[in-house]
């Protein structure tokens, strides 16, 4: 029997929108977060186990899993949420409870439940919250849970969200967890993962928080960027080579080259050490000069996406974006000039599109298609923890659908000032079509 249950929850529509960049959302990786969590836990003498339900996408399987999960009665189930995802959480999490009762504390971290705590914990689906990086929080609550202490104890937990006695709500300090030093961490025990069912199951975070503050991307609201050491990044990737054999490495930070030096670093180190591996990032076109994309295409570099969002200077301004399309222009013909292939990403339905910026992005959007860059678009969602979603009746945007799994990917779920929902979806049919003509 488990001690402890780490659940990644899938989406009831599909398994394939539960990441936040367009490269993850068409690449299926596993829950590395989970995996941090599952590792810390297990290098403290506690045994757990890890289920990812996107990688499980038969009903029937999925209900014999919840069953077999309840009838070992761990004493901790651990859920990570994604705003899509949290339905299925909700549902997963309220299921386990009706058979587990009290015995077992339901805990939920994750974006979604970090920038909204109360809903699941008025309505009685988790126990405890932890708003932010997790791995000191459930370690400590791992001590106190499985050793029976009380539950007064828990305001000692730094970055937990909980019901006192009297049911009220408790968020103890800090609103969200970071921690500074990643390399204490161990890294991610992949055999806590079925990762032969991933596609590209050589995950790597090597830095976590983003450089950024778009008003549409709720990772700037995790503060600044703490990164690992060009040393512990490189280990990993001997690591994963030396023990799976992999060849391919694709780094999940919000963005890779944020710091030149370490990423230079990184790839000195690959050579000398003679490191041969090809990998995929995301990068901000601001963050990359001749110098490193050359290095990093010697280094295995194959593909950067690059968050563009907006084919026009005024929209790019107004959401914050700190980039010009000068910088994307000369990011693009470098990858392309040293052999990288560029994925350019555009948002349509941003709070200040018409149908002229609109038009604008498309048009973009094509002339980086002609040069050789891959090019895809999403229409605008108005996650929590984003200033669009903490200002969105000022911006002009209505929420048309409360149902989170459809805030993902394909769905239309709100509408603008300037836009509606039916002109949103004929827009962005347009786009696709029109890109996928060239």
């Amino acid at each position: 029997m488990p001690d402890v249950v780490l659940i990644q929850p899938g989406e009831p529509v599909s398994d394939q929108t539960i990441f936040d960049s367009v490269i993850q959302a068409r690449t299926n990786l596993p829950p590395i977060g989970l995996g941090y969590l599952g590792t810390v836990l297990r290098e403290s003498g506690y045994s757990v186990e890890l289920i990812d339900f996107s990688i499980i996408p038969d009903a029937r399987e999925r209900g014999k899993t919840i069953e077999r999960v309840v009838s070992c009665a761990p004493g901790i189930v651990g859920i990570s949420t994604m705003t899509p995802t949290y339905p299925s959480a909700v549902k997963m999490a309220n299921q386990m409870r009706r058979s587990l009762g009290s015995t077992t504390k339901i805990l939920m971290g994750g974006y979604h439940v970090t920038h909204l705590p109360e809903d699941c914990l008025r309505s009685f689906t988790a126990d405890i919250v932890i708003r932010g990086e997790g791995e000191e929080a459930i370690l400590r609550l791992a001590e106190l849970i499985l050793n029976g202490a009380k539950d007064s104890c828990l305001s000692e937990v730094e970055g937990i969200s909980y019901r006192d006695n009297d049911g009220n709500v408790v968020h103890n300090p800090p609103k969200i967890l970071r921690l500074r030093d990643l390399d204490r961490l161990p890294f991610p025990d992949r055999d806590l993962m079925n990762i032969a069912k991933y596609r590209n199951p050589a995950t790597i975070s090597s830095a976590r928080g983003c450089s950024a503050r778009c008003i549409f991307c709720a990772a700037g609201a995790w503060g600044s960027v703490f990164s690992r050491s060009p040393e512990n990044v490189v280990n990993e990737i001997e690591f994963l080579i030396t023990k799976y054999g992999f060849r391919h490495v694709y780094f999940v930070d919000n963005t890779f080259t944020v710091n030149k030096d370490r990423t230079m670093k990184i790839l000195t180190l690959m050579k000398e050490r003679n490191v041969r591996i090809d990998f995929t990032l995301e990068a901000r076109a601001p963050s990359v000069d001749e110098e490193l994309i050359r290095a990093m295409s010697a280094g295995g570099c194959i593909a950067i996406q690059f968050g563009v969002e907006s084919g026009n200077p005024e929209i790019l301004r107004k959401i914050k974006k700190g980039v010009t399309l000068q910088q994307v222009d000369e990011a693009v013909e470098l990858c392309l000039k040293y052999g990288i292939k560029p994925l350019c990403s555009f948002i349509i339905g941003h709070p200040f599109d018409d149908r002229q910026t609109v038009r604008d992005t498309i048009n973009y959007a094509k002339k980086l298609k002609r040069k050789g860059a891959m090019v895809v678009f999403a229409v605008l969602e108005v996650y929590p923890g984003t200033e669009i979603f903490d200002k969105r009746d000022e911006l002009g945007v209505s929420i048309i659908d409360s149902n989170f799994s459809k805030w993902s990917e394909g769905h239309f779920v709100l509408h603008t000032k300037n836009l509606s929902r039916l002109e949103l979806v004929y827009l962005h049919g347009e786009a696709d079509s029109e890109v996928r003509s060239i």
